[in-house]
């Protein structure tokens, strides 16, 4: 999931954010891609990008199905407030509509 909400300058123009909003999903979509190439997740199983303005927004664009279940990864930085889940995971927790698995990073 991306957060699509404006992040630059009005002089970098209004839709700057649009274009590396994009680049990003494409990266994501790449990777994810790949962990099928890779056999690391199976033929069957159906992986998303979705992009929107705000957390809640980009997951209720997601196409959400009965047994879907959403896993974020904690990120390794940060200070002891962090450990577990940081701002942007926690975020997400609170509005995913499906069932989370945390993994460390």
């Amino acid at each position: 999931m991306a957060d699509g909400r404006t992040i630059y300058p009005p002089e970098a123009g209004l839709r700057a954010e649009d274009s590396i909003l994009e680049q990003l999903a494409a990266h994501a979509r790449e990777t994810l891609a790949q962990l099928k190439t890779d056999g690391v997740v199976c033929d069957d199983v159906v992986l998303q990008v979705a992009t929107a303005n705000g957390w809640d927004e980009a997951i209720n664009a997601a196409d959400w199905q009965e047994g879907d279940l959403l896993a974020i990864g904690t990120s390794p930085v940060g200070g002891i407030a962090r450990v577990f889940l940081g701002s942007r995971g926690s975020k997400i927790l609170r509005h995913s509509p499906v069932p989370v698995l945390v993994l460390p990073g």
